[in-house]
């Protein structure tokens, strides 16, 4: 068996010796074996003991806050638990990546999210209370702690939610929405990961939006602003709304249109465009036609469809322009769809979209 390792982050072929992965900074490291628990990973060789590789960070005393376990990575940043040893709060710190450590426009947008969510201050918002930086010279923003489950993972169990459920969820995720669209906030990467369902003690849940890192600040409540790089295109090709994909410029709409992606999804248990790779999906968003949710769930009333597709027109005029009428054009569609399962013989409704304010 080779003595090398594999990042499993990157796939990056690394030596046995090395703790952190060059590329990407990732610290558990794994031969050919599952991934053990945080925050050691257990490394074999043939006629050897095991031996431990311990994350560099854990223990570390960022402020107040003793890091404990790595909960997360992600594309920009490492996630870790944290905690105020004298009270036991919890919380989350996000740390830059090593490779990312000087890079300005990395330093920036991780300020950038910081700020954005302390301009929007709403319940169903990511809370960020402190910035810093490690003795090493990275970033890092300290975040409330949630316990929970992210909507991606929630979808892999069930692999569809029913339309009350899905209905009720969505509710959530525009309220929070249509507070960051009024502080002139635009998310630009919407997607089941960044929607977290928090458990609370007595068994309930609600909605907080997550990953504020690609956000982008406007004019108010319906104002479009460009995107800082016309030759780079920044989001996730499967939600991406079709100005995104072309460069233009941004506005609550965008976010609409990755919402009607999400309960596309939620719905089907499917998304909407498929594509052979991500220049293929964003065509796809640019040009094709959006299926029929019904299409593939031949139950759905037929005023869901036309509800879902609205939000998926790919002319940014034609949606609504922003999170506010569209949830209330979602509370008339769920107090008729409501009153259709009280009386079953009354006929589907079908509702026009909502002319735009």
């Amino acid at each position: 068996m080779s003595s090398e390792l594999i990042c499993e982050t990157c796939g990056l072929t690394v030596p046995s010796e090395t703790a952190v992965c060059p590329r990407d900074g990732t610290v558990v490291l794994s031969s050919f074996q599952p991934t053990p628990p945080e925050p050691k990973v257990i490394v074999e060789h043939p006629g050897t003991e095991a031996t431990a590789i311990t994350d560099p960070l854990i223990g570390l005393k960022l402020g107040e806050y003793e890091l404990r376990a790595r909960i997360g990575v992600g594309g920009m940043g490492l996630v870790y638990e944290g905690i105020q040893p004298l009270i036991g709060k919890r919380v989350a710190v996000k740390v830059l990546r090593p490779e990312l450590a000087h890079s300005s426009e990395q330093v920036a947008r991780l300020l950038a999210e910081a700020r954005a969510v302390n301009a929007i201050r709403h319940r169903g918002i990511i809370d960020i209370f402190g910035f810093g930086q490690l003795p090493d010279g990275r970033q890092y923003i300290v975040m409330e702690y949630l316990d929970g489950q992210p909507l991606d993972a929630i979808l892999a169990e069930k692999g569809r939610l029913p339309v009350p459920e899905a209905l009720s969820l969505l509710d959530e995720v525009l309220a929070a929405l249509g507070a960051a669209h009024g502080a002139g906030v635009v998310h630009r990467d919407l997607k089941p990961s960044n929607i977290f369902l928090v458990r609370q003690p007595d068994g309930s849940r609600y909605v907080k939006l997550l990953d504020f890192g690609l956000a982008k600040r406007g004019e108010g409540p319906t104002g479009r602003t460009a995107q800082t790089r016309t030759d780079m295109v920044v989001g996730t090709p499967e939600y991406m709304a079709p100005e995104q994909a072309r460069g233009q410029s941004v506005g609550p709409m965008t976010d609409l249109y990755a919402m009607g992606v999400v309960t596309f999804e939620i719905v089907t248990g499917r998304l909407p465009f498929i594509g052979s790779s991500p220049v293929d999906l964003l065509m796809k968003h640019v040009e094709a036609r959006p299926p029929r949710p019904s299409e593939f769930v031949p139950d759905l009333p037929p005023a869901v469809d036309a509800f879902i597709l609205q939000m998926l027109t790919k002319d940014p005029e034609t949606r609504p322009n922003s999170a506010d009428p569209l949830r209330q054009h979602l509370s008339k569609l769920r107090r008729t769809l409501r009153a259709t399962r009280t009386n079953p013989t009354a006929p589907a409704p079908v509702e026009p979209a909502p002319s735009k304010p």
